[in-house]
This record gives C-alpha cells, sequence and structure tokens, in this order.
C-alpha cells in the first residue's frame, strides 16, 4: 500500500493568513444582516461603513426589520423581464469574458520563443491595466469602461485574425 503524505502545515497557514485578512477588511453586508434580524450588527457595520468614507453616522437614526416575510429565490429573477435580460447579458458577458482571456493566454506563448516569457509578459501587461481599469471605473463609472474595453478588445482580436502572418490576408 503506497503512503501519502500528510498536508502541510504551510498550505493551511497560506489559506488562514488570507481568510483572517479578508474577514478583517471585509464587513458583512448590512442589508443582509438586518433582513437577518441582526439589527445592531448591521448599525455597526454602518457607523464602521462611514467613518471609512470620512461622514458621520446620525445618532438618531435606528434600523427597522423588514416586515415583509416573502424569501426571494432564484425562480424570482425569472418572473420580472427587467432583470431576467440584465441576468443574462451578464451571464453572457462573462462567458464570452472568460473565452477570451482563456484563449488569450493560451495565445500568450507564441509573442516571444519562450513560453515562460511570453506568459510572464502577459501577466505584467495586467498590472497597467488593472491600473488604468480603476482610473477609468472611478471616472465614468462601470457602464461606458466596460462597453468601450469590450469593443476595443473584440476589434483588436478580430484585428490580429487579418494581420497576414505569410504576408498574404488570411480571409
Amino acid at each position: 500500500m503506497a503512503r501519502t503524505r500528510p498536508l502541510q502545515p504551510h498550505v493551511f497557514w497560506v489559506f488562514t493568513d488570507q481568510w483572517l485578512f479578508v474577514r478583517r477588511v471585509l464587513v458583512e453586508s448590512p442589508r443582509w444582516l438586518l433582513s437577518h434580524g441582526h439589527t445592531a450588527r448591521a448599525e455597526k457595520v454602518l457607523r464602521k461603513i462611514a467613518l471609512g468614507n470620512g461622514k458621520h453616522y446620525p445618532a438618531h437614526v435606528s434600523l427597522k426589520r423588514p416586515v415583509s416575510t416573502k424569501q426571494a429565490t432564484l425562480l424570482d429573477v425569472y418572473g420580472n423581464a427587467l432583470l431576467l435580460r440584465w441576468t443574462l447579458i451578464q451571464v453572457y458577458s462573462w462567458c464570452v469574458n472568460s473565452t477570451v482571456y482563456y484563449g488569450l493566454t493560451l495565445a500568450a506563448g507564441d509573442l516571444v520563443s519562450s513560453l515562460y516569457m511570453g506568459i510572464a509578459l502577459s501577466g505584467v501587461i495586467e498590472i497597467p491595466a488593472v491600473v488604468f481599469t480603476l482610473y477609468l471605473v472611478k471616472r465614468f463609472g462601470r457602464r461606458l469602461p466596460l462597453c468601450l474595453c469590450m469593443l476595443l478588445g473584440g476589434t483588436s482580436c478580430i484585428a490580429i485574425y487579418l494581420i497576414p502572418v505569410t504576408g498574404e490576408p488570411c480571409i
């Protein structure tokens, strides 16, 4: 019988450190807390959010648990045409973005002679891309940068396909 190697303790600590960091930085949704009857915790989170935003949380505000007893389900999405449309657009957009990103990652090895150098260059170029994206989203919101970046990405992918490799057009 083959001996199995036990899980190394340092792997556990890496995930534990990340979990503790995330739990310290991210707070629970006040809406979720309020809907589940945790009014005091919801107010504490709102105070923390207000402090982080440099605002003052008014002392006279008190939260009340919503009176609605209807529990929302995934099937509620299908009852509202607008919500269903938005959901389908998001799902389609996510699938297209994931597929294109996967394809570009696979093609990264063809950029230079070394597979490792191509993947490293692909990773390095993401640093300014993330900074630029954060700037665009903060300046213009999410919708316009998303549409423009998707149009630019799609146009670039089509343009790359049209560039001749052997001196003649691909189409």
